[in-house]
């Protein structure tokens, strides 16, 4: 099956790229205490920070994930809280991420292909 969701072209020259991808989507990144520990900066999580921190994509990276509302994981360095914070700060109106996820209906009759 096809993917429903394309990322975005800035991802093609994303450092990310080159690691494990759980590194930016820590388990219930978007709880800051689970039994005290604090989830978006586990030793994982704060690696992903660093490489956000020199990527070439970073500024693509923050645009993108402080206009769409709902992206999950560290994106340019900061979980859902922060870009949320962030958000409210520069009064950013939101873009459903789901509004952006393409219509899977026809992929029966294109033999995968979405149209």
């Amino acid at each position: 099956m096809s993917a429903a969701y394309d990322l975005p072209s800035f991802t093609n020259k994303a450092s990310c790229q080159d690691y494990p991808p759980d590194w930016w989507f820590p388990e219930e990144v978007n709880t800051y205490k689970v039994n005290g520990a604090v989830l978006s900066h586990t030793p994982e999580a704060t690696k992903a920070r660093d490489i956000c921190s020199t990527c070439p994509a970073f500024d693509e990276c923050r645009n993108y994930s402080i206009v769409y509302d709902g992206l999950y994981g560290i994106w340019a360095g900061q979980d859902w809280s922060e870009r949320q914070e962030l958000q409210k700060k520069l009064r950013i109106k939101t873009v459903p991420l789901l509004s952006t996820y393409r219509n899977l209906r026809r992929t029966e009759n294109t033999g995968g292909a979405i149209c």
